[in-house]
């Protein structure tokens, strides 16, 4: 595959990610984020969190109570090196 091409593929991908995110918070499809992170991802959400598990439970109890969210992602920075 040409190398311009397969960079392209990646940063597509990338975002694909970012809004499978958003769109697993703000349908509270906790189980969707199995294909966002992966079982040892590690973020910070005002707090350090170790585990997929760890990242689901935090933000299930942020959002669990409300009636509806919208998480709105733009201008993605992506930088890809190797």
């Amino acid at each position: 595959m040409d190398e311009h091409v397969k960079l392209l593929l990646d940063r597509q991908e990338i975002v694909d990610v970012t809004v499978a995110y958003t769109y697993a918070l703000d349908t509270k499809n906790w189980t969707a984020l199995d294909d966002v992170f992966l079982v040892d991802a590690t973020a910070m959400l005002t707090e350090e969190l170790n585990g997929r598990e760890a990242i689901k439970e935090r933000v299930r109890r942020a959002l669990d109570h409300l009636d509806v969210s919208q998480h709105m992602i733009s201008n993605h920075r992506i930088e890809i090196s190797g």
